[in-house]
């Protein structure tokens, strides 16, 4: 088992007790290649925050395999759209929550203690309608396989 998932059992089992861990940074070592040169991030180490992983958890119900694999899902996304709402992307994953896409979306060069990163905001199924035909007829397509 790597690390990451036993840090993330880690901070599932904790939130469930009770005993929240948010203040942990993990990082995820360097930021996806395409990440990089569809959609001009800095070259920064990727992080999550244990407060994200348990809100993706807790609050958008996606279950942990899918949370111990979001490095792999951002190496080989469907596609990747530029945020019409917040500085970065949404990375559209191959993934499914019942008949919906798993997105992530991800921000670039934010400050977080004293570093710079590139963090991975949430993971989270898009409902509604699919949203890749708004965003390409929004223009917001940066990458797709």
């Amino acid at each position: 088992m790597s690390n990451y998932s036993a840090l993330v059992d880690l901070i599932i089992k904790n939130e469930m007790n009770g005993i929240p861990v948010h203040e942990i940074v993990i990082e995820l070592g360097e930021t996806p290649e395409l990440l990089l040169k569809h959609a001009d991030f800095p070259m920064l180490p990727l992080v999550i925050k244990a407060s994200t992983i348990a809100k993706i958890c807790f609050e958008h119900g996606i279950a942990t395999t899918h949370i111990k694999k979001i490095k792999e899902l951002l190496l080989s996304p469907k596609a990747i759209y530029r945020s019409a709402t917040q500085q970065g992307v949404i990375v559209l994953t191959v993934e499914l929550k019942g008949e919906h896409p798993i997105i992530i979306p991800v921000h670039p060069n934010k400050t977080i203690g004293r570093n710079k990163y590139n963090v991975i905001a949430s993971m989270y199924a898009k409902e509604g309608n699919n949203p890749e035909i708004t965003w390409k007829k929004s223009g917001l397509l940066l990458f797709n396989t």
